[in-house]
């Protein structure tokens, strides 16, 4: 049977794990997210070596899915320039030797929450 929670098993004398165990085992969903995190945070390092400011301010790379990019603006003014880009963004992640299983992109507005 499997513990509804396996990262701390509750028996009595069991220790509570540390995260950095719980982040660097291979099937955990938390290692999971990390991965996805950095991935992230490494596809939009790059998208920054493409776009300049002010527009890098206000977009950022939110996912993959399948074959597409999903690039995230702060605003519709910013969402229609990406769309014009995002062709090239598409070509400047290959020639990079990334996400060469994408094909395209699609752009999605999403305002900050109030008060950032």
């Amino acid at each position: 049977m499997s513990k509804p929670y396996p990262y701390f098993s509750g028996q009595s004398g069991a220790r509570p794990r540390l995260i950095s165990e719980v982040l660097n085992q291979p099937d955990s969903i938390l290692s999971e997210l990390r991965r996805k995190v950095l991935e992230l945070q490494h596809l939009n390092a790059l998208l920054g070596e493409f776009l300049d400011n002010p527009i890098l301010e206000h977009v950022q790379i939110a996912a993959t899915h399948g074959d597409q990019l999903v690039l995230a603006a702060d605003a519709p003014a910013w969402g229609h320039r990406v769309r014009y880009l995002a062709p090239a963004i598409v070509d400047f992640l290959h020639s990079r030797g990334e996400l060469e299983h994408i094909h395209s992109a699609r752009i999605l507005v999403r305002p900050p929450p109030r008060g950032a």
